[in-house]
């Protein structure tokens, strides 16, 4: 009976410790042979062979201090020593990883994975996506980000499957066309490859375009300014939201009829900020993408006299929209205080300041009284085509938080009229009669 709840005691510590961290390095028996073949432990589990190169200490990473032999009187079953740890595996809680043990770790499970085929993992992984994936906690987490990358790599295979389904069909429907034409008898068609009165727009074209109005304004237009210098205010979450904004931000002036020129200062690469809207626009620091990327500060790009800080805890309101004025948008989302740092660091640098006039055009309600990055640069590209408030907003800003106009009452202002009048007859009368 003793023996039995050793045997017991044993088989829970053995889950227990399945539990840790690391847990998926003893999973399978190839690993678990590796591992004995690196620090020479004679372990009962069978031999298998494994191409896993594992150049870090198991003694160190693990905080053995000692192997089975520390269990004389017992024999655990063969399927537990070859899937789970010794007990002692999750007991040093002092032990750290350099960068090169994670990312070694991560690869032997993505192997595990790949050999087990349970796990949807993709076929090639990016050395972003390994660094990605050594920062991840948990287990959980990094199964749901080789999920994500498997999706992904799904959806590129998918694109380029379809892709080469239209190209067949539309050369199979193009031969098909020019032997008609060749079998018809001077007749006057109409259609695709044939005559037509429209000029077919490649994507080409319309990118040429756009292009085109970047260079121009560039050269001729106005500039404005993205500043990142708020990497130590924002947490992951919000510099990932940023770095979508951003990303819009940029397809949404390109389109636009009348562009401004974007610069983005403060831009340091070794930040977090930098690198997570590096991840996001990848051609960003390209020769040839129309965005000027600036490590300085705008104060050593533009006059200082032309610069105009947006913020929105400014009191002063922007009037008419100034075409000279350098406008500065803060590259910074707070989702969790409403700290106004942009108004500190306006005043610091001593900058003119200004807000946009979201009070007399928008009803707020219940929220904060802010806007996204695209939506600013929305309203700012508009007020400077159309020069109108009203327009600006009622484009970029959904129907239900724009201020109704009150209806006019014309028997009502009638009324208040004739009200008034009474009193100011009746005001004169009694004045006289005081008088007399």
């Amino acid at each position: 009976m003793k023996i039995a709840v050793q045997i017991f005691n044993h088989s829970a510590m053995l889950r227990t410790a399945a539990m840790s961290q690391f847990r998926f390095i003893y999973r399978s028996a190839s690993l678990t042979s590796c591992l004995r073949s690196h620090e020479g432990l004679q372990l009962r589990s069978p031999p298998s062979p494994s191409n896993l190169p594992l150049s870090f200490s198991h003694s160190r990473m693990c905080g053995i201090a000692s192997s089975w032999t520390s269990y004389p009187k017992l024999s655990p079953p063969s399927r537990l020593m070859s899937c789970r740890p010794p007990p002692t595996v999750c007991s040093n809680k002092s032990v750290t990883l350099t960068d090169d043990e994670k990312l070694t770790l991560v690869k032997a499970e993505y192997e595990l994975y790949k050999a087990e085929g349970e796990v949807e993992i993709p076929s090639h992984i990016q050395e972003q996506d390994w660094l990605e994936l050594t920062r991840l906690p948990s287990v959980m987490a990094r199964k749901k980000y080789l999920r994500f990358l498997f999706i992904k790599e799904m959806k590129k295979i998918n694109k380029k499957e379809k892709g080469s389904k239209k190209r067949a069909f539309s050369n199979e429907k193009h031969a098909q066309v020019l032997e008609e034409l060749t079998t018809e008898e001077g007749r006057l068609t109409y259609g695709l490859w044939r005559n037509a009165m429209f000029i077919k727009w490649l994507k080409q074209n319309i990118n040429d375009i756009e292009s085109h109005k970047l260079i121009q304004a560039k050269l001729y237009g106005q500039p404005i300014v993205f500043d990142y210098d708020f990497d130590e205010y924002m947490v992951s979450r919000e510099k990932k939201a940023l770095a979508k904004q951003v990303c819009e931000c940029i397809g949404n002036n390109r389109s636009h009829r009348e562009p401004f020129y974007i610069h983005m200062c403060n831009f340091r690469q070794e930040e977090e900020i930098a690198k997570t809207t590096l991840k996001a626009i990848p051609p960003l620091l390209h020769d040839d993408f129309l965005v000027d990327v600036h490590s300085e500060d705008y104060l050593d790009v533009f006059p200082k006299d032309k610069l105009v800080y947006l913020t929105p805890h400014c009191r002063d309101e922007v009037g008419d929209f100034d075409h000279d004025a350098v406008y500065i948008i803060g590259g910074f989302i707070d989702t969790r205080n409403n700290v106004p740092i942009t108004l500190a660091k306006a005043k610091k640098q001593n900058i003119k300041m200004r807000k946009l006039p979201l009070d007399r055009y928008l009803d707020w309600g219940i929220g904060k009284k802010s806007l996204t990055l695209n939506h600013v640069l929305g309203i700012m590209l508009e007020m400077k085509r159309s020069g109108s408030w009203e327009r600006a907003f009622e484009m970029h800003i959904p129907s239900r938080n724009l201020v109704k106009a009150q209806p006019v009452d014309g028997a009502a202002i009638k009324r208040k009229m004739r009200r008034s009048q009474d009193e100011q007859v009746t005001g004169r009368l009694v004045r006289s009669w005081f008088r007399d």
